[in-house]
């Protein structure tokens, strides 16, 4: 009975995974690349009443963004971008305060 209960788990995996890829190919995202940009323009347009529709759409609500969350993020984001510009000067200044530091070992 275990047995039976893996593969029919595993057949629905398969199943799930074997069905979003034939979407997505449908959809064109696993086309060329003027079929995969006119496919994330569709899903970037997409609504949530278009997905699941107005009655489902109308029961979920509305979630805000803490203004807190979004400073964070912003303060990431920044931070992000300052060290991908400035990567190789950060990692220099790693390799020097790394061989300085066994430099600096007691013998």
């Amino acid at each position: 009975m275990g047995r039976m209960l893996k593969l029919l788990g595993l057949g629905a995996r398969l199943g799930i995974c074997g069905g979003a890829v034939v979407l997505l190919h449908d959809a064109g995202v696993l086309g060329d690349l003027k079929q995969g940009e006119a496919a994330y323009n569709k899903f970037k347009s997409l609504t949530v009443e278009e997905v699941v529709g107005k009655d489902i759409a109308a029961q979920i609500p509305v979630v805000q963004v803490p203004e807190e969350v979004e400073s964070g993020v912003k303060t990431a984001t920044t931070t992000v971008s300052d060290v991908n510009k400035n990567f190789w000067s950060y990692w220099n200044c790693g390799v020097r305060t790394t061989f300085t530091a066994i430099n600096n070992l007691p013998e």
